[in-house]
């Protein structure tokens, strides 16, 4: 799928990122993407074709960071492969699925090997344009809009489950800064998220610490 998916009107449309100090700009989505990527399933792994990894929407997490721990391998022609691999910095977003807690649309950004893998078709990859917007920062404003039910009316229900609009979707808006305030934001953002799992980390050890300390005194008991 290339970027004739857009509004041809859209596509024409070239927007310089704001300079050093000047103040960030607002566009659409669109704007920021340089092309949409197709999600594939293809067909079951034989003997003399192990295939391609694909990520799944279970790979997903709603914290942003795709699990590569259980992926499943299909074969794809060698064409179709071509067009639906990633690259470092694509973001994928959830196309179809949703629950009654969490609704479709949710971003997770991929830092795994290039041309390695794929995404399969409950899956919308973007591949942020990078003489525009940094990858990581598309994907950090991507997450807070979700979170903040930006996109609560980009979806529509079909026998339970929920389909993201694409058209409603890549026309949102964002705002884009200078490259060094888009880098300064990442930077800083990077740094809470380690933050966090260093804590999540360092609590989840103490937590089984006690455990095993309360079940060692009931042994004794």
């Amino acid at each position: 799928m290339r970027r004739e998916f857009f509004n041809p009107k859209k596509i024409s449309r070239i927007v310089a990122v704001p300079s050093e100090g000047a103040p960030a700009i607002k566009v659409t989505l669109s704007d920021a993407v340089s092309c949409l990527i197709p999600g594939v399933w293809g067909k079951e792994t034989d003997e003399a074709n192990h295939g391609v990894p694909v990520i799944k929407t279970n790979n997903m997490t709603y914290e942003g960071n795709i699990d590569f721990s259980d992926l499943t391998n299909r074969v794809l022609e060698p064409a179709v492969f071509k067009k639906a691999k990633l690259n470092p910095g694509d973001l994928l977003v959830e196309k179809s699925g949703g629950t009654k807690t969490h609704s479709v649309g949710y971003v997770n950004y991929f830092d795994g090997q290039s041309n390695a893998y794929v995404a399969n078709n409950f899956i919308l990859v973007l591949r942020p344009n990078s003489t525009f917007v940094r990858p990581r920062f598309l994907f950090y404003q991507l997450k807070f809009l979700y979170e903040n039910g930006n996109f609560s009316n980009c979806f529509n229900k079909t026998t339970g489950i929920q389909n993201l609009q694409i058209k409603t979707y890549l026309g949102k808006s964002i705002n884009v800064a200078s490259f060094e305030r888009q880098d300064q934001i990442v930077q800083s953002l990077d740094s809470i998220v380690n933050l966090i799992e260093t804590k999540k980390h360092e609590t989840a050890f103490l937590d089984n610490l006690i455990k095993s300390r309360f079940i060692g005194l009931e042994a004794k008991a």
